[in-house]
């Protein structure tokens, strides 16, 4: 065990991640009170409305999650060519982008005027879903690149900041200024500079192209149509599907009112998620690595008895405490949560494993 905490301490995965760990804590705690802000502040009919618009983000853009995994992969693979990779891809990406895009935009332009009665969302979110979605699509390959590159320090600044803004939002409205539309506007803007912040850092890593043998568009090609894609696509979409479907079937079929209750019982339910997200979020860089190899099931094994220490607590918390957490975190508006939080800590555990499980299968 000595001989293995050592050889962890030295692991420059190990020595960056703690970085991007600590920085998770900090965008899971602000995107945790995010919740608890817009809740208190908007009561379960805005609150079940902005839930659903993330779960609905969530799992549209899951195309965008499996292409982001598969980058890292690729790079992870790449060795000392990342660099050469990177340009390789954006380059073909872009060229999609100009070929496709337009028609693309005129399908999603039209296509929101029909969203609110398929959603049962307001016209607003439905703007803010067709954006957001354009966002995610072109930042997509340069939150891949970041990460890829292991500038966890860059990343988790260029996160944090981001989570900042998107707090923001939900800090306005908290002091009574403005309403559901600054919320809306501060997630806009944190995904923007987002993606602006990393596509200027990729750039400060181009070198000139002469000599390059690399090409992407026919490994890329070759890549979307091996099963093992399939296979990561379909269980990257089971899992976003695991921990959103519900959401939108709620909004769908109950009352506004209802809806914004599940929101809050999934608000509890997925705090153990938080919890675990810092270790979580360096998990599959750390499983995609050959060198790490000989140290992954050990750590997996750590990983699954801190979950189960985790998911005790949150038990006991939830059963004894239950109507002091629902009035401190949210407010009386939310009492119908009485009775319930003890199925949200058991719920919470098992989408957690569920989670922790498909990232070292998958790498």
């Amino acid at each position: 065990m000595r001989n293995f905490m050592h050889a962890l301490a030295l692991n420059k995965f190990f020595q960056g991640g703690v970085a991007l760990m600590l920085s998770t804590v900090l965008i899971n705690a602000l995107n945790y009170f995010f919740y608890i802000l817009i809740a208190r502040t908007l009561g379960p009919r805005d609150y079940g409305e902005i839930v659903t618009l993330f779960s609905y983000l969530a799992l549209f853009g899951t195309p965008f999650a499996i292409l982001s995994t598969l980058l890292i992969r690729r790079l992870g693979y790449a060795g000392a060519k990342k660099i050469e990779v990177i340009q390789q891809f954006e380059q073909f990406f872009w060229q999609q982008i100009r070929k496709y895009g337009i028609p693309i935009l005129i399908l999603l332009i039209g296509f929101t005027p029909f969203l609110p009665r398929i959603t049962n969302l307001t016209p607003a979110s439905s703007f803010v879903l067709v954006l957001a979605l354009m966002l995610g699509l072109v930042s997509m390959p340069y939150f891949a690149f970041v990460q890829g590159l292991h500038l966890f320090g860059t990343y988790s600044l260029i996160a944090i900041l981001s989570t900042l803004l998107k707090f923001s939002g939900a800090f306005i409205v908290f002091l009574g200024i403005g309403d559901i539309t600054i919320i809306y506007s501060g997630f806009l803007l944190s995904l923007l500079c987002m993606f602006l912040a990393t596509l200027h850092k990729t750039r400060t890593f181009h070198t000139s192209p002469e000599g390059y043998t690399y090409r992407f568009q026919k490994n890329i090609k070759s890549l979307l149509l091996q099963r093992s894609t399939l296979y990561a696509f379909i269980s990257l979409l089971g899992l976003t599907a695991l921990g959103n479907i519900d959401v939108l079937y709620v909004k769908k079929f109950m009352s506004a009112h209802e809806a914004g209750l599940y929101g809050a019982w999934g608000l509890f339910a997925k705090t153990i998620l938080y919890f675990l997200g810092p270790i979580n979020s360096v998990l599959f860089i750390f499983f995609s690595e050959k060198e790490t190899k000989d140290q992954q099931r050990a750590v997996l094994n750590t990983i699954l008895i801190l979950l189960v220490l985790v998911t005790l607590g949150a038990y006991f918390v939830y059963t004894i405490f239950e109507k002091q957490l629902i009035q401190i975190v949210l407010t009386n508006r939310f009492e119908g949560l009485s009775g319930l939080l003890s199925q949200a800590a058991l719920f919470g555990a098992g989408y957690s494993l569920v989670t922790i499980m498909n990232n070292f299968f998958f790498s």
